[in-house]
């Protein structure tokens, strides 16, 4: 492993949140030297909050035996400027040696460190293998959609469904990816057929670890009870566990905000409507940048008294003009931003959700009046 392979888990551990009343400063890491059943030697870091533990280890850095517990934003800062792998050594603290400089990290008592009590973790479990490529571009999708509202805590977190569904939904958009997309798996994990809510701190952390570890070559495997999920990413000589309490509530029934039919349909470029929509709302003044639509052999959209007109390679159902429909312009852009080339979009009534398809991809947006 090279310093840069190494840095690639620094996002991973500023992901950790603060202590109860604590800042920044107060969080801590436990380093340690760890050999593997086959010999090989890791790095190894833990670090921990009240919803997350996280352990890394990271095969071919020098060190002796030991551990130390430091400061997390400081171990961070310090690796990061780094320019070449170092020697690390454990004694009364952590000190890395390279290019004949010598650079200590004060070691913390036990009392500073992050330690909440027993908890119940998932017991250890070959769990299940999940398809890293799909898992990565599902995830990117349906976290736009993620809430932000602590008050709909329910919402602020990704649904794996039991039917092979990812969901994000924020009560004003849906996003849903069909991880499963016809395979036999109807569960994320081997036995278990319950949803499950991961938080948005997890989603984010399993996102960063993926590409941390090698993006879609990364292999990840996952296991849960009923309380806490498991995730190990390997790859690229690293080897990221992050164990999560899961979001113990229930998810909205989703499926019930899909639209059944529509009177309009139109597809599109889906890269020509993310352009067209950016630029409208950019230059759009307004505080909830509403754009407006209109179908009448073409896409025809308008907002801050600029309009673009899109080519669509398939027109159907009922024409309308401008004062219909109208929907927020970044939302669209979110629904659009998918990797093929076109997107159909669905439209009913004027105070209808417009839903957005394209393969496992799909997307609900509520309507704004205009």
């Amino acid at each position: 492993m090279n310093i840069s392979a190494f840095k690639k888990i620094l996002p991973v551990i500023r992901m950790i949140d603060t202590p109860p009343g604590k800042g920044k400063s107060d969080r801590t890491l436990d380093i340690s030297k760890s050999i593997s059943a086959s010999g090989f030697q890791y790095l190894q870091i833990k670090g921990e909050d009240l919803n997350t533990q996280l352990k890394i280890l990271a095969l071919g850095v020098d060190a002796n035996d030991g551990s130390s517990c430091v400061n997390a934003d400081k171990f961070c800062k310090l690796f990061s400027t780094l320019k070449s792998l170092p020697q690390v050594i454990f004694g009364d603290g952590l000190t890395v040696k390279f290019d004949k400089r010598v650079i200590s990290l004060e070691h913390l008592s036990g009392i500073a460190r992050m330690d909440y009590g027993n908890r119940s973790y998932v017991p250890d479990s070959p769990g299940v293998n999940w398809e890293t490529s799909r898992l990565v571009e599902g995830l990117a999708y349906v976290s736009q959609a993620m809430s932000d509202d602590v008050t709909r805590f329910h919402l602020c977190g990704v649904l794996l469904s039991r039917n092979g569904d990812l969901v994000g939904c924020d009560g004003h958009r849906l996003h849903v990816y069909d991880y499963k997309d016809g395979n036999a798996a109807e569960s994320f994990f081997t036995d278990y057929s319950e949803d499950t809510i991961l938080p948005a701190q997890t989603v984010k952390m399993l996102q960063s670890a993926i590409k941390a570890c090698g993006g879609n070559k990364a292999e990840v495997y996952s296991s849960r009870n009923s309380s806490h999920v498991r995730f190990v990413i390997d790859g690229g000589g690293i080897s990221i566990e992050i164990t999560s309490k899961l979001v113990d509530s229930q998810y909205p029934p989703y499926h019930n905000v899909i639209p059944k039919s529509h009177k309009s349909l139109c597809e599109v470029n889906a890269g020509a409507l993310v352009e067209a929509c950016k630029l409208l709302v950019k230059l759009d003044d307004s505080f909830n940048h509403t754009l407006e639509f209109s179908l009448n052999g073409a896409l025809h959209i308008r907002g801050g008294g600029v309009s673009e007109t899109l080519e669509t390679t398939r027109n159907e159902g009922d024409k309308f003009e401008f004062g219909s429909y109208g929907a927020n312009g970044q939302y669209f852009v979110e629904a659009a931003s998918l990797p093929g080339q076109e997107v159909v979009i669905e439209i009913g009534d004027s105070l209808d959700p417009i839903l957005f398809r394209q393969g496992s991809f799909l997307a609900v947006v509520m309507p704004k009046r205009v």
